[in-house]
């Protein structure tokens, strides 16, 4: 079996349990520094020969997950220390489509992971152990990777926190595919996305059964099972409810995907208001939809005093002609109009 990445921080004179070498001399700190840099350079390839295994199985699993849907799991070694892989965002669902796109998703998840896990080298060798495993034990509360209940409990020693303290969430580089600044809406075009989104500070069952929460946020598994959202980069305990500001930050995460089919779609300059509007008509209506209407054509020939119009006329449900949906369209329409 591989070195694992726990054995990869012991080998850098940090690892979880140790303390710092007590009263060294000044003669010598350049052999310390000789040996650190030398452990650096063992780490970095472990690190690489962790991407590469996790690659290497990756691989070998795309055919088999094609065909049963299956997610990508944390993989553990016989030690029961994960070796980093796994999941930070959406992994997708479709089935056909898991191939390349999980493969690049791994390696970026990984690289984020392990850089997130890192820490200032400036700090003792002691306060670096207790950073690293405060690091691990953020993506452990939040979701992101499963730890065995002994191990967790020895991070949680080494970290100095109290039994099931959160520690605060590491600063982590953003995925170079990570929504930009970008996906937020503006104040108008928020405003209405979250009025006719509503807001519910509990966890409900919508009409088809999904469990939801604020604006119609659909909590995923991971979530349902942990029990924690992730908002702007921390952990939020939703089950006892969340808050209107904590609702409307996570609206604005789960809008972005909406503003790159957009993006994609649109090859004019809109904006902000149009580009809003937009975005809340393929939250509504659904990327397929909007796609296949006669929006994106009109609007990428410059004909952008005929969008209101086409957009007034997706107003039906079932055959049937629904008020929200006309009070909708008519929302979107004079934003899109908005000067």
């Amino acid at each position: 079996m591989r070195e694992t990445l726990f054995r990869a921080n012991v080998l850098l004179g940090g690892g979880f349990g140790m303390t710092a070498p007590a009263n060294l001399k000044a003669s010598t700190s350049e052999r310390l520094e000789r040996a650190k840099l030398a452990a650096d350079i063992r780490l970095k390839r472990l690190e690489l020969a962790i991407r590469r295994e996790e690659l290497d199985l990756a691989q070998a699993k795309v055919a088999s997950e094609k065909q049963n849907a299956s997610g990508f799991h944390m993989l553990f070694s016989s030690t029961g220390v994960v070796l980093i892989g796994a999941a930070i965002g959406l992994l997708g669902t479709a089935a056909g489509k898991y191939g390349d796109y999980v493969i690049k998703k791994r390696e970026q998840e990984t690289s984020v992971i392990l850089k997130a896990s890192d820490v200032p080298a400036g700090l003792s060798l002691q306060l670096q152990a207790a950073q690293r495993a405060k690091n691990l034990l953020w993506f452990s509360k939040a979701g992101y990777i499963d730890l065995p209940d002994d191990f967790s409990r020895q991070l949680e020693r080494d970290s100095g926190l109290k039994t099931g303290e959160i520690p605060s969430a590491p600063i982590v580089e953003t995925p170079s595919n990570a929504p930009s600044s970008n996906s937020v809406p503006g104040a108008a075009g928020l405003k209405l996305i979250s009025e006719f989104e509503g807001f519910q500070a509990t966890p409900y069952k919508d009409p088809a059964g999904w469990t939801m929460i604020g604006a119609e946020h659909k909590l995923t598994d991971k979530e349902l099972n942990s029990g924690i959202i992730m908002i702007a980069g921390k952990p939020v305990h939703y089950r006892d409810g969340i808050s209107p500001d904590q609702s409307k930050a996570l609206l604005i995460q789960d809008m972005a995907p909406y503003y790159q089919v957009v993006d994609k779609t649109i090859r004019v300059h809109l904006t902000t208001d149009q580009r809003d509007a937009l975005a809340s008509f393929v939250l509504n209506v659904g990327a397929a939809n909007f796609t296949r209407s006669h929006i994106p054509t009109l609007i990428n020939s410059g004909q952008f005093d005929k969008v209101p119009d086409e957009l007034k006329r997706w107003t039906k449900a079932g055959g049937k002609e629904m008020s929200g949906l006309v009070q909708r369209r008519a929302a979107e329409a004079s934003l899109w109009q908005k000067k």
